[in-house]
């Protein structure tokens, strides 16, 4: 028996009566079903012409009939009783109401372009003969539940959307399965001015991997708040990824203001730190569209931003040998006998922490951390081990995230001692084996492979088939299955952007003998903000969101030449639907330009 439900008037449509189940058994099952199950699984390749979806779907059947139409005043209502529904669901469901009405009233520019395999605009088609859909109707089944809620590692963001006579029923076990298709799934649908080839539509959704993250470099260039959700969280969203990781301090800057450490607060050609109420608002944003953020505090290399609290009791190592310092030979946080550097430091962590809310991870960086002076191998393992154990297992009750380094030290046991134990979660960036290696000794792991998942280097360098990468590939199937593995992260660093080499904590006379002094210095002032903010979206987007689709549900047999047609596609929809500024379809991206035109000339990026 069908349950009907009874909507009151919204938006001006009439009471309309709504199944709870459509009946989505009844179309006509053409698809291969997909359980993937490491890493020799397949999944089947979505039926030829539009609708085309990056990140790809699990499962999709469609008519491929022409055509369904959203309503310019088309609805998003709940099935739920409205005193269960989250405000985060209100408001994610007022986003997309807004969103694909705009799809109708003021279309984007068409993007489909037939030439590239991407199939024809249905708009060239009759609409006379069209299905309109004057609803959207969500319905969460786990109601209540802690998971319904709470954004972790296992919160299910699976999700079902079926379309049929007018309506579409979107069902879910979470309301961020339900956000995922909001933001991400239903845009794409209609991405092509409201208009969609089909008239019957199934699809059953859910990512290969729990992570699939984005890590930004605030620690040398700071990122305004205001581009950062709009440029950065809002294409997340649009690609369903998860975690976004905030590398808060670097050469050049710790970008968060703490209340027990004024010193931290810089000011000149180092000004830009984010304000407890100004994080507070970003995690806000980025939690309403499904994604966790997770703060880095770097230690004990990388950390010239925590300097200034030397006054504070923090003891430092300098370089020995400045005129021939590399980055990781830098000053570097000294575990002095007394303490003073442990206090100061748990006290940061902490404060960090508090500001970060209930975000179960934190990650102490750890990466390239040389020994020197009085910082020898041993100084850098008990500090390490310190702040991953005693500070942020024992004394914050989180989960510890390290660089690679933490765990692959020439002496294995001084490995052991940095992470604390085999809970520390670690992000192997370095060479394709590093996966596997700490994965064989029992760690948890993210994958951001460099020649895969950097996004520091131009698109000519680091091509966009580059970034759909089998992250199974290099480890053994056991890990996949085990979940072990738990997913990618792409990294966006902001070294080029430096105003000289690494702030001038290294030597400059040596970047310049090896060719890799900053491409993009003069972008580095907050006078230029909006042209750096062009750059660095154009840096992102779209190969963060190929990265993304190839972690969510990777398709082997997939081309090279098709792979780039979905990245083109991709990166027309976050420009014109999404209004991130990717890097445009067919064009080459560096920091200084796009399609082979200096940012200086223009505020956004050249179409």
């Amino acid at each position: 028996n069908q349950i009907m439900f009874y909507l009151p008037l919204l938006a001006g449509f009439a009471v309309l009566p709504v199944a709870r189940s459509l009946q989505a058994n009844s179309l006509r099952q053409e698809h291969v079903h997909v359980k993937r199950t490491g890493a020799s699984a397949t999944v089947s390749v979505p039926p030829p012409g539009p609708p085309r979806l990056f990140p790809l779907v699990q499962e999709m059947f469609t008519d491929e009939a022409c055509c369904s139409s959203l309503h310019p005043e088309v609805v998003i209502a709940t099935l739920m009783h409205p005193e269960l529904g989250s405000m985060r669901l209100k408001r994610a469901m007022d986003r997309g109401q807004k969103r694909l009405r705009s799809l109708v009233t003021n279309p984007p520019p068409a993007f489909y372009d037939a030439s590239q395999g991407l199939g024809q605009d249905p708009r060239d088609e009759d609409t006379d003969q069209d299905v309109t859909v004057t609803h959207i109707y969500f319905d969460i089944s786990e109601i209540g539940s802690t998971e319904w809620h709470q954004l972790t590692m296992k919160t299910p963001v699976s999700y079902s959307i079926d379309c049929e006579e007018g309506v579409c029923m979107v069902k879910s076990t979470s309301e961020f399965g339900a956000i995922a298709a909001l933001d991400s799934t239903l845009p794409q649908l209609f991405a092509a001015g409201g208009r969609a080839r089909f008239k019957k539509l199934s699809i059953n959704d859910w990512p290969d991997f729990p992570v699939r993250g984005l890590m930004i470099d605030l620690g040398r260039r700071f990122v305004p708040k205001e581009a950062l959700i709009a440029e950065i969280i809002e294409g997340m969203s649009l690609v369903r990824m998860n975690l976004l990781q905030m590398h808060l301090n670097d050469f050049c800057r710790f970008a968060l203001s703490l209340p027990s450490f004024p010193e931290l607060n810089r000011s000149g050609i180092f000004e830009g730190q984010y304000s407890e109420e100004d994080m507070k608002e970003i995690i806000t944003e980025a939690h309403d569209r499904g994604i966790r953020v997770v703060p880095e505090v770097d230690v004990p290399g990388h950390a010239n931003g925590l300097f200034s609290l030397e006054d504070q009791g923090l003891k430092i190592c300098k370089p020995g040998s400045f005129r021939t310092a590399r980055p990781e030979e830098a000053g570097k946080v000294f575990d002095d006998s007394e303490g003073e550097s442990r206090k100061v430091l748990s006290q940061v962590f902490a404060e960090t922490a508090k500001i970060f809310g209930d975000e179960h991870w934190m990650h102490l960086g750890g990466d390239e951390a040389s020994p020197q002076e009085m910082c020898d191998e041993d100084n850098i393992v008990s500090i390490e081990g310190y702040i991953a154990s005693d500070v942020i297992k024992k004394q914050l009750h989180k989960t510890p995230l390290g660089w690679q380094e933490l765990r692959m030290k020439p002496n294995d046991t001084d490995g052991e001692t940095s992470v604390g134990n085999n809970e520390t979660i670690l992000v192997a960036w370095g060479s394709a084996s590093a996966a596997e290696e700490l994965l064989s000794k029992g760690h948890r792991v993210i994958v951001a492979d460099l020649p895969h998942h950097y996004l520091d280097f131009d698109s000519t360098v680091h091509t966009i088939n580059d970034f759909w990468y089998d992250m199974t590939r290099d480890v053994s199937p056991h890990y996949v299955e085990s979940g072990f593995l738990l997913g990618g992260m792409s990294a966006m660093w902001t070294d080029q952007y430096c105003f000289q080499y690494q702030c001038g904590a290294v030597s400059e006379q040596l970047a310049i003998s090896l060719g890799v002094l900053p491409r993009a210095p003069g972008l580095f002032g907050r006078e230029h903000d909006e042209t750096f903010v062009s750059s660095l979206a154009g840096m992102i987007w779209p190969r963060a969101g190929v990265s993304a689709a190839a972690q969510w549900n990777f398709e082997k047999t997939m081309s090279s030449s098709e792979v780039l047609e979905r990245a083109n596609w991709l990166a027309s929809f976050l420009q014109h639907v999404g209004k991130v500024q990717s890097c445009p379809p067919g064009c080459h991206c560096t920091e200084l330009s796009a399609c082979d035109r200096p940012y200086e000339d223009t505020s956004r990026h050249p179409v």
